[in-house]
C-alpha cells in the first residue's frame, strides 16, 4: 500500500522553485548573449541624423560600425556622398517636447523609489548640491547642500528658499519624475545639463566656475516645473523667482546660436556663437540671450503644435523642423523635414529623409518569453506586465484594454505550456507510484502552474518508502526457513 508523499513542505518548494526559475533565466540569458555576441554573425549598426552647414545646406550624418570597424560620412538629401571642406562646421538641431504629459506617460520609471541628480554649487568654495525627487510621473523634488570637507548638510532649498529641514511636498518643486533621456532637460546649471537619469555621485568642478561670469549662471540656475513655470534659483542667497512671467513652458534647451543663423542685428558681439536658452510653448519657441539682455520669438507651424521636433535656425529668418513620425504597428520610424519662416508659414516639406524599421512583433516575443519562462504562471505574469506600455502606445489602448489584448495573444502559448505541464504531471505521478508514494493534491496544481521547475524540485525532494511485506507471507517464509534455524547443539549430537 502506498503512503502519503513526504516531499518538502509547500513553502520550501515555492522558495526552491523560485530559485530554480531565476537560475534558469540567468543561465539562458548568459548562453544566448554569448552565442549572439561571439558565434552568430554580427549585423552592421547604422545611425543617422540631420545636420546643417553654415550655408544652410542640409546633410545626413551617417555612423556605421561593425565589431571594431566604424565609418563616418555625410550624404545630401538625395543620397549623394558629401565631403566636408576645410573649416566647414555642421550643427545639430535643438530637441523640444510638444505634449509633455503624453511624453512622460510613455516612459517607465528609472528607479523604483527616488532619484538623485548631482551638481556643483555656486559658492566661492563650491558646496556639493543634490536634487532629490521621487521617480513617479507627478513628483516633487528639493535641493540639499553638503559641505565639501565635513560632508555635513548645510541647508535644504525648496520653493521658499533655504530651509533647515527637508521641505514639505507643498514646499518642494513640482516636476515630472519619470525617467527620460537627453531629449528634455529639467535643470540648467552653467553650461552643463542635468537630466532625469543622472547617476548620483560627487559633483565635479566644471572649469567655468573658475572665472567671474557675468551671465545668468554666475549665481543661479533654471528649473522647469511640472506646471510649466521656469524658476530661477539663486544658490548663493536662496532666492527663488519666476524667470518667465508665464506657465505654459513645455521644455527648454541651453545651446549656442551661431552668429550667422541669428536674427539680423540680434548678435551685438564678435563671438561666433551666443549662449542662449530656448523655451518651447504650445505655439512658439522663445530664445533668450544669457550674456546680454535680449530675446526673440518664432511661431511654430500649426500642424506641428503637438509634435516633438528638433529645430534648426537658418539664415534669413528661416527655420528647419525635424520631425520623427512613428508607426508602432509596423515599426517604421521616419524623419520628415519642414522648412518655415519665423511667422510659422511652411515653405517646403520633404518626407522620409531617414527611414528605419524597429518592429515590435509580440507574436515572436511571446515565444522568446516562453523559452525564458516555460512555466505557465511565470510566463503569463511576464506577458501581462512587461509589454503593457508598449501595447498601450501601439494600439492606443487603456491599461485594462492592453492587459486583455495581451491575455488573448498569450492564450496559445499558455495552452501549450499547460499541455507540457500536464505531461510532466503524469510522469511525476508514475514516478511517485514506482516509489510507492502517493502525491498530495497541491503537488499536482503546483506542477501545472510552475511546469518543469516544480516538476524537478518535487521529484528531487520525493522520498520513497520501504515496501511492506504482508504478515501471511512473512509466516510462510519463517516455516520454510525453520529447519535451517535448528540450534547448533542438536546437529552436533
Amino acid at each position: 500500500m502506498s503512503t502519503p508523499s513526504k516531499t518538502t513542505s509547500f513553502p520550501t518548494n515555492i522558495i526552491l522553485t523560485a530559485g530554480l526559475s531565476i537560475l534558469y533565466v540567468i543561465i539562458v540569458t548568459w548562453v544566448s548573449t554569448t552565442v549572439a555576441t561571439y558565434l552568430l554573425p554580427q549585423k552592421e549598426q547604422h545611425s543617422q541624423n540631420v545636420t546643417v552647414l553654415g550655408d544652410d545646406t542640409v546633410l545626413i550624418y551617417h555612423n556605421t560600425w561593425h565589431r571594431n570597424i566604424s565609418d563616418v560620412y555625410y550624404t545630401t538629401l538625395d543620397g549623394e556622398k558629401y565631403i566636408l571642406k576645410q573649416n566647414e562646421v555642421v550643427s545639430n538641431g535643438i530637441s523640444l517636447i510638444g505634449e509633455t504629459q503624453k511624453y512622460y506617460q510613455s516612459l517607465t520609471p528609472f528607479t523604483p523609489s527616488i532619484s538623485i541628480a548631482s551638481l556643483m554649487g555656486k559658492e566661492q568654495k563650491p558646496n556639493y548640491w543634490y536634487f532629490i525627487y521621487d521617480s513617479k510621473l507627478h513628483s516633487t523634488g528639493y535641493f540639499v547642500a553638503y559641505h565639501p570637507v565635513t560632508k555635513q548638510i548645510i541647508h535644504y532649498l525648496g520653493q521658499n528658499g533655504f530651509q533647515n529641514s527637508i521641505p514639505t511636498p507643498e514646499e518642494q518643486f513640482p516636476i515630472y519624475g519619470t525617467a527620460t533621456n537627453q531629449l528634455l532637460t529639467f535643470l540648467l546649471m552653467d553650461e552643463s545639463t542635468y537630466n532625469w537619469n543622472s547617476y548620483p555621485g560627487i559633483p565635479q568642478s566644471t572649469g567655468y566656475q573658475k572665472y567671474q561670469r557675468q551671465d545668468l549662471f554666475r549665481d543661479s540656475g533654471l528649473l522647469l516645473t511640472r506646471k510649466g513655470a521656469v524658476k530661477q534659483i539663486n544658490f548663493i542667497t536662496g532666492e527663488v523667482t519666476n524667470f518667465l512671467d508665464r506657465s505654459d513652458i513645455l521644455s527648454m534647451k541651453l545651446w549656442r546660436l551661431p552668429k550667422n543663423h541669428s536674427p539680423e542685428n540680434w548678435a551685438t558681439s564678435d563671438r561666433e556663437a551666443e549662449l542662449v536658452v530656448s523655451f518651447r510653448t504650445p505655439e512658439s519657441v522663445l530664445t533668450y540671450g544669457l550674456l546680454e539682455d535680449k530675446s526673440f520669438q518664432v511661431k511654430i507651424p500649426e500642424e506641428l503644435h503637438k509634435q516633438n521636433f528638433s529645430l534648426h535656425y537658418l539664415k534669413g529668418k528661416q527655420l528647419l523642423y525635424e520631425v520623427m513620425e512613428r508607426d508602432l504597428q509596423t515599426g517604421k520610424y521616419a524623419t520628415d523635414l519642414y522648412w518655415a519662416d519665423y511667422e510659422g508659414n511652411i515653405t517646403q516639406t520633404r518626407d522620409d529623409v531617414i527611414v528605419n524599421y524597429y518592429p515590435n512583433d509580440l507574436d515572436i516575443q511571446k515565444w522568446i518569453i516562453a523559452g525564458v519562462q516555460p512555466a505557465p504562471l511565470t510566463f503569463l505574469f511576464c506577458m501581462l506586465t512587461v509589454p503593457v506600455e508598449q501595447i498601450k502606445l501601439q494600439y492606443d489602448l487603456s491599461t485594462t484594454e492592453a492587459v486583455m489584448k495581451l491575455f488573448q495573444m498569450s492564450l496559445p502559448v499558455v495552452i501549450l505550456l499547460l499541455v507540457i505541464s500536464a505531461g510532466l504531471l503524469f510522469h511525476y505521478r508514475s514516478y511517485a507510484k514506482h516509489k510507492n508514494v502517493k502525491p498530495r493534491r497541491w503537488e499536482y496544481g503546483f506542477i501545472l502552474l510552475m511546469g518543469p521547475f516544480a516538476y524537478l524540485i518535487l521529484r528531487w525532494s520525493l522520498k520513497s518508502h520501504p515496501v511492506s511485506t504482508p504478515a501471511s507471507q512473512r509466516n510462510n517464509s519463517i516455516e520454510i526457513l525453520r529447519p535451517l534455524l535448528k540450534p547448533v547443539s542438536e546437529t552436533a549430537i
